[in-house]
């Protein structure tokens, strides 16, 4: 899919997202219920990433609505993950508890383990955001394990970096950072230029905790190349 290779691998999210939305008019005129949703759910996505959350919850819930009535259970349960990555995004980690610890039961009777992968390590977050250490560490190992036995890349990153968090808030700092290193490596060589980004600012935060100068020089750097791609405002981060 054009839009995907251009948010993931490019990070070209302006381009992607003008994609996205000429895909929900034309799936409403034909009418397509099956692509009108899985173009609202990336569109969805991609706005959570532009820091419309508004706009991200009224794409999202729609999407959900429509793969509901299909009875859609796979691609129900990845746009409960995303609307469980919006929660947290908007500060509320209890909502995103339950909707990312439901989407991980869904995808696990699924047996798709890179999915539950992912919605455990999200899982994990929003534990920690609850001061749930014990049960947060829990997860995001229990996330690790599952992506120790994939072969899909984007699964792998993004299952890394929410682990790199829990670390970071759990007080380990230095090896989230050698972990960190690790995952933008991976990322670059991969060349999925939006996970790149993602793992650089969980970086900055990393090396900011510890009290790197390297860190604050990081994200400074940051901000003017997320805001070129159509990234979030990473200070707000």
């Amino acid at each position: 899919n054009l839009a995907e290779l251009l948010e993931n691998r490019e990070g070209r999210l302006a381009e992607a997202k003008k994609l996205f939305e000429e895909s929900v008019d034309i799936s409403r005129q034909i009418p397509d219920k099956r692509e009108l949703a899985y173009a609202l759910h990336g569109l969805g996505e991609l706005l959570i990433t532009n820091d419309d959350f508004v706009g991200a919850h009224s794409r999202l819930e729609e999407a959900l609505k429509l793969r509901d009535e299909m009875h859609d259970q796979g691609t129900l349960a990845e746009t409960r993950f995303e609307l469980a990555r919006l929660s947290l995004e908007e500060g509320n980690p209890q909502q995103g508890a339950r909707l990312a610890q439901q989407a991980a039961n869904e995808f696990h009777a699924e047996q798709n383990g890179d999915e539950e992968a992912q919605a455990r390590a999200l899982l994990g977050r929003c534990l920690l955001d609850q001061g749930n250490v014990t049960e947060a560490r829990k997860s995001v190992e229990e996330a690790m394990n599952l992506s120790s036995k994939s072969e899909d890349h984007p699964a792998r990153l993004a299952v890394a970096i929410d682990n790199a968090y829990v670390q970071i808030g759990t007080g380990q700092t230095k090896q989230a950072i050698k972990d960190l290193q690790s995952t933008l490596t991976e990322s670059r060589r991969y060349q999925y230029a939006s996970y790149a980004l993602e793992a650089r600012l969980a970086l900055a935060e990393a090396e900011m905790k510890s009290h790197q100068k390297s860190g604050r020089t990081g994200l400074a750097a940051l901000e003017g190349e997320a805001q070129t791609k159509g990234f979030r405002s990473e200070e707000r981060r």
